[in-house]
C-alpha cells in the first residue's frame, strides 16, 4: 500500500509502486491498465466535451453582439431614411405649390392649401412607414441576439452536464470491469 510511509523509504513510493506492480499476477496488471485506459479516455473525452460547449458558448455570445450591433445600425439607417423622406415630401409640397401658383391660382386658401396638406399627411405616411418597418427590422434582430444569449448559456450549462455524464460513465465502465475482473 502507498502511503506516507512507504514514500519515505529507499527508492520513494515509486519504487514501492513498481515493487507492487511486480509482484502482482499479469491478469491483475492487465485488468488495472485497461480500467486505466477506459478512465483516462473517459477524462479526455470529458474534457474534448466542455471545451467544445465553451468555445460555442462564446461564439454564439459573439454572435449576439453582432446582432445587436446590426439592430443599433438598422435604427439609424432608420432616422436617416425618415428625414430624407421628410425632405422629398417638402420638395414634393414645394413644387406643387410652385405649379399652382404658375397657373395663377392662390397657394394660401382653398384646393391648393388642401393639395399642400394631402401631400404633408402623405409624407408623414410615408415615414412612418419607413420607420415601422426599420423599426421591426431591429426588434428581431435584438430577438436574435436574445436568443444567442440564451443558447449560449444552454450550450454551457449542456456542456457541464455532458461532462459529468461521461466521467459517470466512464467510472461505470471501470466498475464494471472491476467486477468482471473480481467475480
Amino acid at each position: 500500500m502507498l502511503n506516507a510511509q512507504t514514500a519515505d523509504m529507499p527508492g520513494g513510493a515509486s519504487a514501492t509502486y513498481s515493487a507492487l506492480m511486480s509482484n502482482m499476477p499479469e491478469s491483475y496488471s492487465k485488468a488495472l491498465a485497461g480500467m486505466a485506459s477506459t478512465m483516462t479516455g473517459s477524462i479526455t473525452n470529458a474534457y474534448a466535451k466542455m471545451s467544445a460547449a465553451k468555445a460555442n458558448a462564446e461564439l454564439m455570445r459573439m454572435d449576439a453582439g453582432s446582432f445587436r450591433e446590426a439592430a443599433k445600425s438598422t435604427r439609424a439607417a432608420s432616422r436617416f431614411e425618415e428625414d430624407r423622406s421628410r425632405r422629398n415630401t417638402a420638395k414634393v409640397q414645394g413644387a406643387a405649390k410652385a405649379a399652382i401658383a404658375a397657373n395663377g391660382f392662390a397657394t394660401d386658401s382653398g384646393s391648393a392649401v388642401d393639395a399642400a396638406a394631402d401631400i404633408a399627411q402623405m409624407g408623414e405616411l410615408d415615414a412612418l412607414v419607413i420607420r415601422h418597418n426599420y423599426e421591426s427590422q431591429a426588434i428581431e434582430l435584438e430577438n436574435q441576439a436574445r436568443s444567442s444569449e440564451i443558447m449560449a448559456e444552454y450550450t454551457r450549462r449542456q456542456g457541464k452536464i455532458d461532462t459529468f455524464m461521461t466521467l459517470a460513465d466512464g467510472a461505470s465502465m471501470v466498475a464494471g470491469q472491476w467486477y468482471q475482473y473480481s467475480g
